[in-house]
């Protein structure tokens, strides 16, 4: 579980890990903060094999997601709001989709 640093990051992605029982999974990374670049992320997560969690905040995360689905920063491909989690999945032949999304106000009470 890589997270920006921020409090409220660093504070979502123990939620997770405890969720996942994985206290240790941890880790602040540079890279995630609003308005950084989202190619170096992109191209680190060309090569990945194994699942990761970004915990990260807004416009980059949006930007982030348009980049690996649809090439192309700008576009929405996820109707992000506070507490939005989305699972993308990488493909046969490379390339990204959204393979579901759960936001806050999706669930009850």
């Amino acid at each position: 579980i890589l997270h920006s640093g921020k409090t409220r990051a660093r504070q979502t992605a123990e939620i997770i890990a405890e969720a996942m029982a994985d206290a240790g999974a941890c880790v602040a990374r540079d890279g995630l903060a609003p308005n950084d670049p989202t190619a170096p992320i992109a191209d680190e997560f060309a090569g990945l094999r194994e699942d990761t969690v970004l915990v990260g905040h807004l416009p980059f995360l949006a930007d982030l997601a348009a980049r690996l689905v649809v090439g192309s920063e700008g576009v929405t491909v996820v109707a992000f709001r506070p507490a939005t989690m989305v699972c993308l999945e990488h493909g046969v032949g490379g390339g990204w989709h959204v393979a579901w999304m759960l936001r806050s106000d999706m669930l009850d009470g």
